[in-house]
């Protein structure tokens, strides 16, 4: 028994004498990006790397408490309905001091000025998010599309000392900031396009902003009808229809009463409604992308929406058409009885994506051309907006096995939460090619690795033009959980 013990401390003792080869990356040319993917090479089986992590090791290096503020400003964000990302904040924090859109460009900035520009940032995005809530309605997260296009916004507060100089100002970088959401500006090449709107917004302002944009995409912009025949809460119209709803003051089918955030009492939260109920046009032999058509939803209080129920809309619509007159308009919901039949409904899509697009154009135009009509709410420094005035449905628990089982390993590997519902683009265009029941955009692990996407009864275009751009796509979450135990036990095995 002395001699094990003798020979484990030799064995121990021998530690010190063993030599461990190390390769030091030194140089300037060895930016960020350079040392991300070399230790991402040489770690293959472990944790990965960000660009964002090296950035603010480095700032930690010097000020330690950098981490916990701006984790303290998530947190606070997140009690008032919005999930960011530490990167995402990292990201506004070098557009306001740098005017550019690379981490390796935090390099340059020292402690007091990173510790004064992380403050004035922190600032800007609660003025900002309370602006966008007071004048566009998108007072949670769910509707806070083009979360990429903050760092240009919060660099313009930067410029004007923190607040919009003019209502102006204000109303044409919210046409931009719409506009750069709806056609997936900032999806792709992030970088990239962040440096030509750092740079026209610098050089140019707001004007030179629009017309970078408006040239990327064609040179116009304007809102189709065919561009609200997306499905799901997830599509990028989805936040547009209730931009509309909130700033247009639609009335609540039942009540009559205008949708608004703040509204009391217990039946009174605003939630999605299908026109057309589910299981009636399940029935009837509709697809999941045609019942959960954009131009399907509208929003009720919870109390209309529990009256409502899954009625056809022939048998309540004409009711709500005698009882308040002026509702169904103020929804768009197309007024024809014909088009209420479930027989009917195609055509009933395409009149109320006309009735939309022309109340996109008309508000999105009025926002450029001005003069800007009076906000809804004042903008503050302090003081976010109240919590989710929208509820949304169950997501695709319910319709997708598994899903629920996979989230929850997802989550215990340590990975990136996905994107529930959510579109997925052609990075090169930034067009709409399918909605994902989950999408990890940047990978599992935060910025490491391909995008991955579940996406459920997908046609065959919309699984070529994924594999095409490179989306790793798997069909069913038990195949995707099946992947993620698989990294999981490489990780193991290392």
């Amino acid at each position: 028994m002395l001699s094990t013990y003798i020979e484990r401390l030799n064995r121990i003792t021998q530690i010190m004498d063993r030599e461990v080869h190390i390769d030091e990356v030194t140089g300037e040319d060895k930016t960020i990006d350079v040392v991300v993917e070399i230790f991402n090479r040489v770690n293959s089986g472990g944790t990965k790397l960000s660009k964002g992590d090296l950035a603010l090791a480095a700032i930690c290096a010097s000020w330690p408490e950098a981490r916990p503020t701006m984790n303290g400003a998530l947190t606070t964000w997140s009690a008032a309905g919005f999930d960011f990302k530490l990167d995402w904040l990292l990201r506004n924090v070098n557009a306001v001091l740098t005017g550019e859109a690379q981490f390796s460009k935090l390099a340059e900035v020292g402690v007091l000025p990173f510790q004064a520009g992380l403050k004035g940032t922190i600032d800007s995005v609660d003025y900002m998010l309370n602006a966008l809530g007071g004048r566009l309605g998108l007072d949670h997260g769910r509707v806070l599309s083009g979360r990429g296009a903050f760092p240009v916004m919060s660099r313009l507060l930067h410029i004007h000392d923190g607040r919009f100089p003019d209502g102006t100002t204000r109303d044409r970088l919210f046409y931009w900031y719409v506009h750069s959401f709806l056609w997936g500006r900032h999806t792709g090449a992030t970088e990239t396009a962040l440096n030509q709107d750092l740079k026209a917004l610098d050089d140019g302002g707001v004007d030179l902003l629009i017309d970078v944009l408006r040239r990327s995409h064609g040179g116009r912009l304007q809102v189709s009808p065919d561009d609200f025949a997306g499905a799901s809460m997830g599509s990028r119209f989805y936040p547009l229809l209730y931009m509309l709803t909130r700033v247009h003051g639609a009335q609540d089918l039942d009540s009559g009463v205008p949708l608004r955030d703040g509204m009391l009492g217990r039946l009174n939260s605003l939630q999605v409604h299908h026109i057309f109920p589910k299981a009636r046009l399940r029935a009837f032999g509709y697809s999941r992308a045609e019942i959960n058509a954009v131009a399907n939803f509208c929003f009720l209080t919870q109390d209309t929406n529990l009256r409502v129920g899954a009625k056809h809309p022939s048998e309540y619509l004409p009711e709500i058409t005698m009882r308040m007159p002026g509702a169904l308009e103020s929804q768009w919901i197309p007024v024809d009885p014909e088009l209420w039949r479930v027989e009917n409904y195609p055509e009933f899509l395409a009149a109320r994506r006309e009735l939309l697009s022309y109340a996109a154009n008309d508000f999105l135009d009025a926002l450029h051309d001005g003069p800007a009509p009076v906000e809804l709410v004042s903008p503050s420094r302090s003081g976010l907006p109240r919590t989710a005035v929208a509820v949304s449905e169950p997501t695709s628990f319910d319709d997708v096995p598994g899903l629920a089982a996979l989230l929850l390993e997802v989550q215990e590997a340590g990975f990136a939460a996905p994107d529930l519902d959510s579109e997925v683009v052609d990075p090169s265009t930034g067009e709409a090619i399918a909605i994902a029941t989950a999408y990890w955009p940047q990978g599992l692990q935060e910025e490491v690795g391909g995008s991955v996407v579940l996406a459920i009864d997908t046609t065959p275009t919309e699984q070529a033009a994924m594999e095409a751009s490179d989306y790793r796509v798997f069909h069913s979450a038990d195949a995707l959980r099946r992947y993620v135990g698989n990294i999981r036990a490489e990780h193991a095995s290392t």
